[in-house]
């Protein structure tokens, strides 16, 4: 459903329908949605326009000032994930996930607290590189 919901909003603001989103659609788009939302007629703010061109930045990941399907797709993905709450987070990985999550979060609690701490995640992440070094090096 919502895969059916982002592939309708990339038409929408495809509106020359080259299968690419450029800055100029994306701000009309974006501002037409706004508009429509806050039923507000003025000018954006520099600001907001200002946030937008960043947004769209960080969605282009290519940098060639426009978004295509994969881009807008994981830009999209990452904002409406953003939304969720960390139940339903947890409740959208499979039990293999899950396994995952649970052992690396044993591995990562050195002290066996329940709480992972700066520190012990720093630890972990050192030696994540130290062996991806080793190996890179073998």
């Amino acid at each position: 459903e919502e895969l059916n919901l982002l592939i309708e909003e990339f038409e929408v603001f495809d509106t020359n329908k080259d299968e690419h989103i450029s800055w100029e659609e994306f701000l009309a788009h974006a501002h037409q949605s706004k508009v429509m939302r806050d039923q507000n007629k003025g000018q954006r703010s520099l600001s907001e326009e200002r946030d937008m061109r960043l947004d769209f930045k960080m969605a282009d990941q290519d940098h060639d000032d426009s978004l295509d399907w994969w881009e807008f797709l994981n830009h999209q993905a990452k904002v409406i994930l953003a939304t969720r709450s960390k139940e339903e987070l947890v409740n959208l990985l499979t039990e293999k996930e899950v396994i995952k999550c649970r052992t690396l979060f044993k591995t990562m609690d050195t002290d066996h607290d329940g709480i992972v701490t700066i520190l012990e995640a720093k630890q972990a992440v050192k030696k994540w590189c130290e062996r991806f070094e080793n190996a890179s090096i073998s």
